[in-house]
């Protein structure tokens, strides 16, 4: 009974008439004081003064007459606003009374319970909408949580799998364990090593709260550094890494050593889809239209088919899993291209003209302003 009597419609109408009732005796106040004494005012302007009892009388007809007319119109405008004020209440209550059975549900895992907009007021409405956004965004978090474990369990499933074949096969005789079973062994645990490395690499990188250590340097020493770390592999390969910088193009916000990791991931993934033979190049763009710099990182490899582009930056999202697996990669490092390029407030896209025809991955940055005191300067500039 006390949750009844204490809630937001009984208080609204509550409010409403006691609102209401300070009215009434405001208004029937001044009738009564104020009125009568204008009402003789304007009698006596008119010549009446003369009489008195018609002038007592006008003022007693007066009197009645005003205080039936502000009583009827109390009542009338009580009536009123306490069936307004229900209505609304009502409204109100029904739209809190949903959002707490919404919030009720979600804080029991249901993600996808929603309410409806409920045209009360913007306040009520962003609440509502905010609710709303809040569910998406818990019900995509599980679904990727969910995703992530599947997929972690998956890519560590064959690794284990083939070490314990391995080490079953020692216990039996079948296989020695020589110097290839043990390289056979290494491979896989540094596989398994990898992909702790890469998961605890993308969870940084996806961190809300990541800090950059930011300071405006100059694109083309970012693509110097990742084409001087990569160097060493790409002659390996036998793939030509070819980079072009423009004479000038503007400097970027940026922390080196997260955009050097991208840069680094995009040459990897490159190398992984070419073979001996192939080029790749690394080039920065001057688009000062859009105030950013891009970088581009293009091929002649593989290239993706059109169905996969738009899932290329996705976690353990492989275009061809067998290939990819044999080339070391673990579907996580597009990943953290993605999210670092997007903490420096940049995005990132992929193009390609189908398989065969190899693919560019562009990282758009926003360019630093002309002069920027807020941020340091890159030493080596």
């Amino acid at each position: 009974m006390k949750a009844r009597w204490s809630g937001l419609a009984t208080r609204i109408v509550v409010t409403t008439g006691i609102v209401i009732f300070v009215e009434a005796l405001v208004a029937a106040a001044t009738a009564l004081l104020i009125g009568p004494s204008l009402f003789q005012q304007h009698m006596i302007a008119a010549g009446l003064e003369d009489d008195p009892a018609a002038l007592s009388h006008a003022e007693e007809a007066f009197r009645s007459t005003n205080t039936v007319a502000v009583a009827v119109a109390v009542a009338c405008s009580m009536v009123i606003a306490v069936i307004v004020s229900i209505l609304l209440a009502r409204r109100m209550s029904g739209s809190l009374r949903d959002l707490f059975t919404a919030a009720s549900r979600t804080s029991r895992g249901v993600f996808d319970t929603r309410v409806e907009i409920p045209n009360l007021g913007s306040e009520f409405d962003q609440v509502a909408e905010a609710f709303n956004e809040l569910s998406d965004a818990l019900q995509a978090s599980r679904t990727m949580r969910k995703r992530l474990l599947a997929d972690v369990a998956h890519e560590l499933r064959t690794p284990i799998a083939t070490i314990r074949a391995i080490l079953e096969s020692v216990e039996d005789g079948i296989k020695d364990l020589n110097a290839d079973t043990l390289a056979t062994l290494n491979l896989h645990l540094d596989r398994i090593t990898r992909l702790s490395e890469d998961i605890s690499a993308v969870s940084r990188a996806e961190d809300p709260n990541l800090e950059l250590d930011t300071c405006v340097t100059s694109v083309d020493l970012l693509i110097e550094d990742a084409v001087r770390a990569a160097a060493d592999k790409y002659a390996s390969a036998q793939v030509t890494l070819i980079s072009s910088i423009p004479d000038v193009v503007p400097r970027v916000v940026a922390d080196r050593q997260r955009i050097g990791q991208v840069l680094g991931n995009l040459l990897d993934n490159a190398l992984r889809h070419t073979t001996p033979g192939d080029t790749v190049k690394i080039a920065a763009h001057d688009d000062r239209a859009a105030g950013q710099v891009s970088v581009t990182v293009a091929d002649n490899g593989d290239g993706i088919a059109a169905e996969h582009l738009p899932n290329i930056f996705d976690r353990f999202y492989r275009v061809d899993n067998a290939r990819d697996r044999d080339h070391g990669g673990s579907g996580i490092g597009l990943s953290i291209v993605k999210a670092l390029t997007q903490a420096h407030q940049g995005t990132v896209e992929a193009h390609s003209d189908g398989l065969g025809h190899g693919a560019t991955i562009t990282i758009r940055l926003p360019a630093a302003p002309a002069a920027s005191g807020t941020d340091k300067p890159d030493p080596r500039d």
